[in-house]
């Protein structure tokens, strides 16, 4: 071996050249495999980063869960974290024609994850502090800025229905009245955080709460987003809970590469076929420096071979 080992060294020395070129070829090889394998990493991470920036951190959303439900998320080890909203009830004063405002309760978490994106200001910090949507302004009769107080009459809806018309119809309960600032203004806040198709027409607003006092919208992001659809089965039966107030995060799961996809396939085949291109001509070249090296060698064997026979004809 140490003979060998002698023998690939002195010939490594004796073709400086050779020995150059390819060494360079295996490091350009995998530093290229290496570039499009991150290439493609990073902009798969960059797309979720942007997901979770602008609709929240979550996988699943359980809507109009028991308060209990957060000490079940909590005590779970492959929750990696988890925020809730609560829906405090509705207002509308003066200077907004016929829009209701939806009065949103975010616990610091929510604020932090939910995706809410501020304008200006900050973000609430009690219950007496707001964060209005610019939508606000857009339909009121005056700017509202951040520092300014409302006197809000916080009211619930139900749907109840007329037997005179057989339609269903609002019927609206006073629950307090609550004297808020002005915060901070964001650029919008999700449909998803509130009620569905009767919330059109509605603006939402948030302030903060500690202490969920009644069912909350919770929003839960695993350790492991493969499990989505074992975990979320697990927290139904906990929660007791019906399925369809269940709602998956669809967009950001496609792109951690656990729902299938068009367009993740077609990235993932185009990385493959560069990946592939890269390594057969890197094994081609490659190859070719040492079938020319082994050629060498061969030479260098037969041509003691040819001196002797040479002296013996002598």
């Amino acid at each position: 071996m140490n003979i060998l080992n002698k023998f690939t060294l002195r010939s490594l020395k004796l073709n400086k050249k050779r020995t150059t070129v390819t060494i360079i070829g295996i490091i350009l090889s995998v530093g290229l495999i290496t570039a499009v394998a991150g290439m493609f990493s990073s902009f798969r991470e960059s797309i979720v980063n942007n997901i979770i920036e602008t609709s929240g951190k979550y996988h699943t959303m359980f809507r109009d869960a028991p308060i209990n439900s957060i000490d079940v998320v909590r005590n779970n080890r492959r929750v990696e974290s988890y925020y809730y909203v609560q829906n405090i009830g509705f207002s509308e004063f003066d200077s907004v024609n016929t829009t209701i405002l939806h009065v949103i309760g975010f616990n610091n978490s929510a604020l932090e994850n939910a995706g809410i994106q501020l304008m200006s200001g900050r973000f609430p910090e009690n219950e007496n502090e707001i964060v209005i949507t610019r939508r606000v302004n857009m339909n009121a009769n005056e700017l509202y800025r951040v520092g300014d107080v409302l006197e809000l009459e916080i009211f619930d809806i139900h749907d109840i229905l007329c037997y005179e018309t057989e339609y269903l119809v609002q019927e609206r309960t006073h629950l307090f009245t609550r004297e808020v600032t002005v915060v901070g203004i964001a650029d919008n806040i999700h449909n998803f955080l509130i009620d569905s198709y009767r919330e059109q027409g509605r603006i939402a607003v948030i302030t903060y709460v500690n202490q969920p006092t009644d069912r909350i919208n919770l929003f839960v992001y695993y350790e492991d987003p493969r499990q989505t659809d074992e975990l979320n089965q697990i927290l139904i039966s906990a929660f007791d809970m019906s399925s369809q107030n269940v709602i998956t995060n669809r967009e950001l799961l496609r792109w951690q590469g656990v729902v299938g996809d068009m367009v993740m396939s077609a990235l993932q085949g185009i990385a493959a076929v560069v990946v592939g291109v890269i390594i057969f001509t890197s094994v081609f070249v490659i190859r070719n420096g040492f079938a020319i090296s082994v050629l060498e060698r061969n030479k260098e064997m037969r041509n003691p071979c040819k001196h002797r026979s040479d002296r013996k004809t002598d």
